[in-house]
């Protein structure tokens, strides 16, 4: 069985009762989080991220972010889809 699924509606490209996902264009030197007490499974569609340790995730790359974790920096233009929990 599949879930039923919405229309896109701003940033929010896919959305059901297990889940949400979100488009973000994240601009070159700007940081991404989780908003408040989520976690999510962030992926990078395009450009690169850099982690607070100096990791670095390019296109192609998932990674969860646990909440309450450090910002992630735009070290280019770069396109991610963040998944989570609806509330």
């Amino acid at each position: 069985i599949e879930p039923g699924m919405d229309q896109p509606n701003g940033p929010v490209i896919a959305q059901c009762e297990h889940f949400v996902v979100e488009e973000r264009d994240v601009p070159s030197g700007a940081s991404i989080s989780n908003p408040g007490d989520q976690f999510s499974i962030l992926t990078v569609v395009s450009g690169q991220l850099t982690s607070k340790g100096g990791r670095q995730f390019r296109a192609g790359d998932f990674l969860l972010l646990p909440r309450g974790a450090d910002a992630l920096v735009a070290s280019e233009d770069s396109k991610t889809l963040r998944t989570f929990l609806p509330e």
